[in-house]
């Protein structure tokens, strides 16, 4: 998949002193290839692919995470900032009351984390937001929403808000749709659904969101929203992939869900963006956090000998850039021992490094 991100973002997460021309030459070399790029005022327009097995990659934090190991590499003084996953999470111990969610088939989703905020308040976004979302072929909405975007482009999470008041009785059930079913989706358009497609009905029995594709307009927030649920999730990617290509909704959220992206940033995003709606909005949480992750995801480590790595590489590389290297791409317990490595996949390359062939290319 294509994604487009800016300068600007990118250096949000990306400290050096590396100028535009050397960051695009280091990921076109060695990471995610720039295939184009273009001024726009005082920023740069990066239209960057993003390969099917990396869906890591698709964000602004996710590329920055490979510059900065490359970067590093061609001794470019470079330092990753502001992880997601440093983000403290939602402190709800004062909270009382309890969503109501309800998700009977464990297959259909893999985590879904959630909460609720009162009195917020809709406005338009901080114009640095706005920009954000041009330069990236998104279209401002209003404060709310405009966040959920925004949160998708920097972490490569997507998120969804409703109006909570619109819910019926606020109790929710997520499913498989019954074939036949029919969902009005944010863009105006019908859908019929088949029995393969992932839903949200609410208390009601009314069909209030076609998840990982597109929301339903029964819940959309608009310029009356009070009292709104915010989610976090990940759902299967066979079953997005297919309601996807089936009624022809390529949406940005629907093209990352169907390539996994990983479920332990979930929390951490729930509590990024709860923060801003707390600043842009008013809002305040008014629940316990919900958090549904029936299988957490396990990595495995992965080891692999230096002769064979020297054998396959054609070259000699020293422990300490293997050591560097690996610790700049998420990888960690890394231990070099007799001439063979061993380490840990980060969570979010945990269906994409599994063999010694895997880590060599990381390294090489």
């Amino acid at each position: 998949m294509d994604i487009k991100i800016s300068e600007k973002s990118l250096r949000q997460f990306l400290k050096t002193k590396a100028n535009t021309n050397e960051i695009i030459s280091a990921l076109t070399q060695c990471g995610p290839t720039v295939d184009r790029f273009h001024k726009t005022g005082d920023d740069t327009i990066f239209e960057i692919e993003s390969i099917t097995n990396r869906i890591d990659t698709a964000s602004v934090f996710g590329i920055a995470r490979d510059c900065n190991a490359i970067l590093q590499q061609m001794n470019i003084e470079s330092k990753l900032e502001n992880s997601p996953y440093n983000t403290k999470l939602i402190d709800d111990k004062n909270q009382r009351a309890k969503l109501n969610i309800t998700i009977p088939n464990p297959d259909l989703v893999i985590r879904f984390t959630a909460s609720t905020f009162e009195n917020c308040q809709i406005k338009t976004s901080p114009k640095e937001t706005q920009e954000l979302l041009n330069n990236s072929d998104q279209r401002p909405l209003n404060n709310l929403i405009d966040i959920t975007n925004e949160l998708t482009l920097l972490y490569g999470l997507p998120t969804h808000v409703f109006d909570l008041d619109k819910l019926a009785i606020q109790s929710l059930t997520i499913r498989q749709a019954k074939s036949g079913e029919v969902i009005t989706t944010l863009d105006d358009q019908k859908n019929k659904l088949e029995d393969s497609d992932i839903v949200i009905e609410d208390g009601n029995g009314r069909i209030v969101d076609l998840c990982g594709v597109m929301g339903g307009q029964i819940a959309e927030v608009d310029e009356h929203s009070k009292n709104i649920l915010f989610i976090a999730p990940v759902y299967n990617p066979k079953n997005i992939r297919q309601t996807s290509l089936r009624i022809q909704k390529r949406t940005l959220a629907s093209q990352i869900y169907e390539k996994s992206p990983d479920p332990e940033l979930t929390p951490y995003i729930l509590a990024l963006g709860s923060q801003m709606i707390k600043d842009r909005t008013g809002g305040h949480l008014s629940s316990k956090i919900f958090d549904y992750y029936p299988q957490p995801i396990k990595t495995i480590p992965v080891v692999l000998h230096l002769n064979w790595l020297k054998n396959f590489s054609g070259i000699e590389i020293p422990d300490t850039s293997i050591n560097q290297i690996l610790q700049n791409l998420g990888f960690t317990k890394i231990t070099i021992k007799d001439r063979e490595l061993s380490c840990l996949p980060p969570s979010f390359r945990a269906k994409d490094i599994s063999l010694r062939e895997d880590l060599a290319e990381e390294i090489i």
